[in-house]
């Protein structure tokens, strides 16, 4: 048993530094109902876990990587149920406010002080503990204003893309810094004018680079930004039309050394799409058949241990059904 064991850590161990990948994505799939483990560099499954735990709602569970506990995923349903998971084994560690009455979240992200931000489709954005179902506060909200993502910074300020409207069915996308209360410091205002309210949904910052995606239907937006820690600095959009025909497209996420990521999705494949706003080319994608991405997060750790505890919970697993036959 034990030699089994230590050979499944090894190999796993072994063939994370062999296929030199440094990036884990923990995909919520629609479709499954369950968080696939992925590797987004060379485009294979890892693995699956957490349908047990999804229960009867078929809405897409929120992901957030937990702060507090490294190795673990925090999900949110549609009742506001927070579940803690170990990415590696599956196995649930922990719940929090599971009768909560929340209406249906759109943003959920883990802060590093333990508490956690949901954002609603109506533009409300609040901060709530995980001992309590009352929000602690919530974010001002600007007249003509519609918070759309947000994004937590270091120092316990925020950043949130804002869609602003302007009437007539006209619309610009903003991003503000708010501080540690959700109000307003400084903005960037009037970025791609459009007819859309989808035209930018999303928010993603790796270093000094703010990334915006969005895009109606058959559509895809990118936009770059630049951000000092104070001011922010707009460096030109991008419009690509034919993309995959769906009005869905899931969080950006950051990987290591600043890659960005984001995944569009309709009810029968889902595409990955690496991109760079700052460059001349683009975008890049991969095609996920039978996978309906909804949410999604990446493990920035380094690859060697991320593969490792991966082998240690399938040892663990093997060892656990051994025992019950």
């Amino acid at each position: 048993m034990l030699r089994t064991y230590l050979v499944l850590v090894a190999a796993l161990g072994t063939a994370g530094s062999a296929m030199a990948s440094f990036e884990l994505a923990l995909l919520y799939d629609a479709t499954s109902m369950q968080i696939i483990r992925y590797d987004p560099v060379n485009n294979v499954t890892l693995g699956s876990f957490g349908r047990q735990y999804q229960g009867a709602y078929s809405n897409a569970h929120l992901l957030s990587l937990d702060p507090l506990n490294p190795g673990s995923v925090l999900t949110q349903d549609v009742t506001g149920t927070v579940r803690r998971l170990n990415y590696s084994t599956g196995i649930l560690e922990e719940m929090y406010n599971p009768s909560s009455a929340l209406s249906f979240a759109t943003r959920f992200v883990a802060l590093r002080d333990g508490n956690y931000i949901s954002g609603f489709s109506d533009g409300a954005f609040r901060v709530y503990s995980r001992s309590s179902t009352a929000p602690l506060y919530s974010f001002p909200v600007y007249s003509n204003y519609t918070t759309l993502d947000v994004v937590p910074l270091a120092n316990g300020e925020f950043l949130t893309l804002e869609r602003f409207s302007a009437g007539g069915g006209n619309y610009t996308t903003s991003v503000f810094r708010r501080d540690s209360s959700g109000f307003f410091l400084t903005g960037l205002f009037s970025l791609f004018p459009s007819t859309s309210t989808g035209a930018l949904t999303r928010l993603a910052l790796s270093g000094d680079k703010l990334l915006l995606t969005g895009g109606p239907s058959g559509n895809l937006n990118l936009a770059g930004v630049r951000f000092d820690g104070s001011s922010f600095t707009a460096t030109g959009g991008y419009n690509y039309s034919a993309f995959l025909d769906t009005t869905s497209i899931s969080n950006s996420l950051v990987g290591h050394g600043g890659g960005m990521y984001f995944f569009q999705n309709n009810a029968t494949l889902s595409r990955m799409y690496t991109v760079d706003p700052f460059g001349q080319n683009a975008y890049s994608y991969s095609t996920l058949n039978g996978i309906s991405v909804h949410n999604a997060v990446i493990v920035v750790a380094p690859e060697p241990m991320t593969m490792t505890a991966l082998g240690i919970g399938l040892a663990a697993l093997v060892r656990r059904r051994r025992k019950r036959a």
